[in-house]
């Protein structure tokens, strides 16, 4: 399954010139190496990257620019440990079947074993798509166990799982995920990870944070929800 750029676009939120922009200059942070094949706007891209451009999108919503946002995506996908396959993010749709929704819905069991029968990055998309078709009413909102991205004064990120009552401050051992510097005007950021620092170092950094200038969150598996549920009918068209 790919997405041509205009279906990038609407699920991103990013214009098209800003995502050909990203395949020309930084297409090492799209996770996707079919895109290569064809030319300017004619080119597509896979599950992974629409995955990847959904963070992208959300990124440069707090005034990053295009680039760095493409960079600390790729950092971010790289380093989390949740997805499919290694630079995988995780979309948590699998927490939209509530006990509520079970009631609302019929899913077939031919419907699970066609989800089983694509490749395993798509995974999250298809089950979505069976929700969609089977009567689920989509909402945008947070989800428990959504996977949580936070910049600190763009020099730390943390990452978080929310819980229903928001998001969850735990120890830093913990959230703590690298210090970056070097990185806002657009070239390559320079990491330094929490598990090579010492307690004393970890214990600054969460001093940092709790007296922030500028702490921003990105809910990275509710962008990546977002980005599905507008492709989706887009996807359906095409094939009907």
């Amino acid at each position: 399954m790919h997405f041509y750029i205009s279906d990038l676009a609407k699920a991103s939120g990013l214009t098209p010139a800003n995502i050909v922009m990203i395949m020309n200059n930084a297409p090492e942070t799209l996770g996707d190496e079919d895109f290569s094949k064809g030319r300017g706007v004619a080119r597509s891209l896979s599950v992974l990257g629409l995955k990847r451009l959904a963070l992208i999108g959300a990124i440069s919503k707090l005034g990053i620019g295009i680039i760095p946002s493409a960079r600390l995506a790729h950092l971010f996908a790289n380093e989390q440990p949740y997805g499919e396959v290694k630079g995988d993010l995780p979309s948590n749709c699998g927490s939209l079947v509530t006990r509520e929704v079970r009631e609302d819905i019929y899913i077939r069991d031919e419907d699970f074993f066609r989800i089983g029968s694509y490749p395993l990055q798509e995974s999250d998309f298809r089950f979505l798509e069976v929700l969609l078709g089977s009567g689920l009413k989509y909402k945008k909102k947070a989800l428990h166990g959504d996977l949580l991205m936070e910049i600190v004064d763009n020099s730390l990120i943390y990452m978080a799982t929310s819980n229903l009552a928001g998001i969850n401050i735990l120890d830093p051992h913990l959230q703590a995920a690298y210090k970056i510097n070097n990185w806002d005007k657009g070239n390559y950021p320079n990491i330094t990870h929490a598990w090579s620092v010492t307690e004393d170092e970890l214990n600054k950094w969460q001093n940092i944070r709790e007296n922030a200038l500028t702490r921003s969150t990105v809910n990275v598996s509710l962008a990546i929800r977002e980005a599905f549920f507008k492709v989706i009918p887009m996807k359906t068209a095409h094939r009907d």
